[in-house]
């Protein structure tokens, strides 16, 4: 949607973030291969983490600096999606 309106950003999904605390929000972040950060305000942390590449308790918790090395590797993910734990690979 925001390459609609912006098109000269040109913007890959693996270059964005979703943040969601809803399954269907998390699913279809994931079915536009956009990584996603769950926060488990509505569900338990455990059922967020299954489905989300991270997952937080409370959205205050958030850093961009978390997920610096993600998007600071080398303009491409770590691991593409859907292949791994994320939260591992960041230490």
């Amino acid at each position: 949607m925001l390459n609609q309106r912006f098109p000269e950003l040109d913007l890959k999904p693996y270059e964005c973030l979703a943040i969601e605390d809803s399954f269907a929000g998390i699913a279809a972040a994931k079915r536009a291969q956009v990584p996603v950060l769950g926060v488990a305000h509505v569900y338990p942390y455990h059922m967020v983490h299954r489905r989300a590449d991270w997952a937080i308790d409370h959205l205050f918790e958030f850093s961009l600096d978390w997920l610096k090395p993600y998007y600071e590797a080398e303009g491409q993910p770590m691991m593409p999606l859907g292949q791994g734990d994320r939260q591992s690979q960041l230490g």
